[in-house]
């Protein structure tokens, strides 16, 4: 039996041709923005949404580009993007734009939520660690060099000093 078999507890047919690739995770990029730094690195999903992830985890562990891995508490991220990709579980939502303040970034985002709700009563009743968000530009309050562009993005709730829609239902 070979040496990788007996650590994952796998038979010796996993280490052999194509099914050796099906051990190794899946990497998922993201940036996560946190107040002092952006991360730059890769998660693994696990088949679930991000959003799902960090609805129901406490932080996530990403690997950085040179290879390591880093824990980020929940507590610490103000904002999530992964690559943009067509969900196959998309709920069908009204589309408000909104604009958030979550310290030290200014977001300009489109939220999806429920048909006859708003913004600040959706955030407060729910109780989602999380709002997902498309078509968002994010600055650092006060430094337009900073602007960034993001298909789609997820916002901690607890990060989040100011919420206030735009223009209204899209």
């Amino acid at each position: 039996m070979a040496f990788w078999s007996l650590r994952r507890g796998t038979s010796s047919r996993a280490v052999e041709g194509s099914a050796a690739r099906d051990v190794v995770p899946e990497l998922e990029p993201v940036q996560i923005f946190l107040a002092d730094r952006v991360v730059r690195g890769a998660i693994v999903p696990d088949g679930e949404r991000l959003t799902d992830l960090m609805a129901n985890q406490l932080g996530l562990r990403v690997q950085l580009d040179d290879g390591s891995w880093e824990s980020l508490s929940l507590d610490d991220i103000i904002l999530v993007a992964p690559p943009p990709h067509a969900s196959q579980r998309r709920i069908h939502r009204a589309k408000r734009r909104i604009e958030l303040t979550a310290d030290p970034y200014k977001i300009t985002a489109t939220a999806h939520l429920p048909p006859g709700t708003q913004l600040d009563p959706f955030v407060l009743r729910t109780g989602r660690p999380v709002i997902p968000v498309t078509g968002a530009w994010v600055r650092i309050e006060d430094d337009a060099s900073s602007d960034q562009q993001l298909g789609v993005a997820i916002v901690t709730v607890k990060a989040i000093s100011m919420a206030r829609e735009l223009l209204g239902a899209l």
